[in-house]
């Protein structure tokens, strides 16, 4: 089983960028302020990139043996990781009976 566990090493695979404003932000859980590990062009480039278009990198993240999708963004001239819920675990408001009967009601 351990073998099978994805190794930790902090680092972040970006696989596609969409439009930040589009983000339902109930997926949102953990934000992280990232600063520039030796790589302080690559930093400032994907900031710029992401200031001047609106977008923001999707991806992954393994910490301590589990993965995580994550959002990197901008945020006040810097950028910013957030971490993301699944879909399984965020509630469907239309799932909850009372609200289902309020909207009989109103109708």
């Amino acid at each position: 089983m351990d073998a099978a566990k994805p190794e930790s090493n902090r680092k972040i695979r970006i696989d596609k960028f969409v439009n930040y404003i589009s983000t339902d932000p109930v997926y949102f859980e953990r934000s992280y302020v990232l600063t520039p590990d030796n790589s302080e062009d690559a930093y400032s480039l994907l900031l710029t990139a992401l200031q001047r278009t609106g977008r923001a990198g999707v991806g992954r993240i393994t910490l301590r043996t589990k993965e995580y999708p994550v959002l990197v963004h901008p945020y006040k001239d810097a950028l910013v990781m957030t971490a993301l819920r699944y879909a399984y675990e965020v509630m469907d408001p239309r799932e909850f009976e009372e609200l289902k009967e309020l909207k009989e009601r109103i109708q």
